[in-house]
């Protein structure tokens, strides 16, 4: 089996799509309206928080395991 990683362009096309998606529910459903906006609440406390606390992932894996690939995850070029 091979896995290959997203490519962060896609990530982002994928982000833009679900904001239109959420939209959409935000004004047919009040109750998905509500748990949205607080799960964004809490997200706009907690995600600058996790981008300064937390080191990138694999800086650590990179020191300890160095290129191991045992999933044989493809980058995307």
């Amino acid at each position: 089996m091979t896995i290959v990683e997203t490519p962060r362009e896609i990530m982002q096309e994928i982000l833009v799509a679900w904001d239109k998606v959420a939209e959409k529910y935000v004004k047919e459903n009040p109750f998905f309206a509500k748990v949205y906006a607080s799960q964004k609440a809490w997200a706009e406390r907690i995600v600058p928080y996790r981008v300064v606390a937390h080191p990138p992932y694999d800086l650590a894996a990179d020191h300890y395991w160095g290129k191991a690939n045992s999933y044989k995850v493809q980058k995307p070029k």
